[in-house]
């Protein structure tokens, strides 16, 4: 990963759609791989990882440095509710982690509904204090589809920033607003925090457009190489 290769301070937020979840550990195996631990955790809801990738799941309402010293890498919630879907710590337990500095912290700080696009509302994402990076993710299986809410999270902010009408195409101009927009991707971002977008769900199909999208963001785009 690009994004994280030169980064001194270790403390990642994910938000937007399309596939945070799965760049979150995809992301944590590769730091795996270079011996690094890691701690991965939410400001909302996320789903526990499956036994069988050797990440422990953590429920408690804090979490200590010996902890994590025991693990190469922890998802921590407080609890897991009816829908199976683990509950974020306190967010100012969170923060605390900061003062583990190495240990790398992924955060998932947006949900999306499974969609592969999404506008946040004024009250999202929930940024913790002390990011380094904000990964935002968008899904290539929505380019070239129509605005509407088989593809899109919160549908009538998503046609507010892009410009586009329902069921009108979802073209390079109208992710590049998502992105750029303050009231998009990003909205409500702390100062000073670096940004980046993942795209997933790529295909052949998905490169003209992703060639077309570069030219149109500041932001540093990379493609994920799994799915």
């Amino acid at each position: 990963m690009e994004a994280i290769k030169n980064m001194k301070s270790r403390t990642i937020g994910f938000c937007g759609a399309g596939g945070k979840t799965t760049s979150i550990f995809f992301i944590a195996k590769e730091l795996i791989n270079m011996n690094q631990k890691v701690l991965i955790t939410t400001t909302t809801k996320m789903f526990p990882v499956d036994k069988c990738k050797n990440i422990e799941v953590v429920l408690r309402e804090t979490i200590s440095q010996e902890l994590l010293n025991e693990k190469h890498i922890v998802q921590w919630f407080s609890q897991i509710n009816e829908e199976n879907k683990g509950i974020a710590p306190d967010l100012d337990e969170i923060e605390k982690m900061n003062n583990y500095t190495d240990i790398w912290k992924l955060i998932e700080i947006d949900g999306s509904k499974h969609l592969p696009i999404k506008a946040p509302n004024e009250s999202e994402p929930v940024y913790p204090k002390g990011l380094d990076l904000l990964l935002g993710v968008v899904g290539a299986s929505a380019f070239g589809q129509p605005a509407n809410p088989q593809w899109v999270h919160r549908l009538e902010l998503f046609l507010e920033v892009t410009g586009l009408e329902e069921n009108q195409t979802i073209n390079p101009e109208a992710v590049a607003c998502l992105i750029n927009s303050p009231k998009g991707l990003f909205r409500n971002k702390p100062e000073g925090v670096s940004t980046g977008v993942l795209i997933t769900q790529v295909e052949d199909r998905h490169k003209a457009f992703i060639e077309a999208l570069k030219t149109l963001v500041l932001t540093p785009i990379e493609v994920m190489p799994w799915i």
